[in-house]
């Protein structure tokens, strides 16, 4: 469960999936683990000079590495909203919904936009993790316009993400 504010002050909450994995065999003697999160928030890809097309979009960041990495889902979460064009809420007042696309209009992405800057903030947030450490950065904006989602996605490590360098 996820509590946040929405533009106008008031309480929300909002459903975050958690992703957690642990794998151990005989012959290897460390535990690889993988924690992450999906978040759901908004993306405006550009259009034209001064349109935009609003879509949903479902962000997931995970991270996976030898032993106990420390890495916490609350900066996971961060590093998501902070990518994505805006938060989602489960409810707005038409005035704060106009905030949010104003918000979403000022900082236009596409999915691989998202996805960059998630790779970008994993790599600044967890510097203390190994450089083999495996990110998997994924968006997924499901268009209301048309037929078909678009879905971007980059399986790297800390030490080869291009954004990192």
């Amino acid at each position: 469960m996820l509590y946040q504010k929405t533009p106008g002050g008031r309480r929300t909450q909002d459903f975050v999936k958690l992703v957690a994995r642990g794998e151990a065999t005989r012959d290897r003697e460390e535990v690889m683990t993988e924690v992450g999160a999906e978040v759901r928030g908004m993306i405006l890809h550009p259009y034209g000079k001064e349109k935009g097309c609003a879509q949903r979009a479902l962000a997931t960041l995970t991270l996976q590495t030898r032993g106990g990495n420390g890495v916490r889902i609350d900066d996971i979460v961060a590093i998501i909203q902070k990518a994505l064009g805006s938060k989602a809420y489960g409810s707005l007042s038409a005035d704060e919904e106009k905030d949010v696309m104003e918000r979403a209009c000022k900082r236009p992405k596409f999915a691989d936009d998202v996805v960059d800057d998630m790779l970008r903030g994993a790599c600044q947030r967890f510097t203390e993790l190994p450089k083999d450490t495996r990110v998997v950065a994924r968006c997924i904006g499901h268009d209301s316009l048309f037929t078909f989602d678009t879905i971007s996605e980059t399986v790297t490590t800390l030490g080869e993400a291009r954004v990192c360098k």
